[in-house]
């Protein structure tokens, strides 16, 4: 498999994916909710992020789903009793991310749209 020399290609190649951020409270079982929600679905994320903080409890991950399914999803999060906020990222699936030239010489990739659901 040969790889992209391109240094923004794998940030574009996910920029398609929907982001979820979910907020909980401190609950030692909010974590293992949120999987087993994915696990259930058959999903598997592509990245996972977990931060405890004295005020919570924040969970980023991305998976390969369609952004109606995405959007469904996080009402079922909405729904568990810890979970405080969720925050859905959709990305046109139509229209790729602007890639500009930073300033240091690196590319930055910024999406054309994000839809929030709070």
């Amino acid at each position: 498999m040969v790889q992209s020399t391109y240094p923004a290609a794998a940030a574009l190649r996910r920029a398609s994916l929907p982001r979820f951020e979910v907020h909980a409270d401190r609950c030692p079982q909010a974590l293992a909710k949120i999987v087993g929600m994915l696990a259930n679905l058959d999903l598997l994320p592509r990245e996972l992020q977990a931060r405890q903080s004295c005020g919570g409890i924040w969970i980023a991950f991305e998976v390969e789903i369609e952004p109606a399914r995405a959007e469904r999803l996080a009402e079922r999060f909405r729904a568990l009793t810890s979970v405080a906020a969720v925050v859905l990222m959709l990305y046109p699936v139509d229209t790729a991310p602007q890639a500009s030239e930073a300033a240091d010489g690196g590319m930055q990739v910024r999406p054309r749209e994000i839809a929030t659901v709070a």
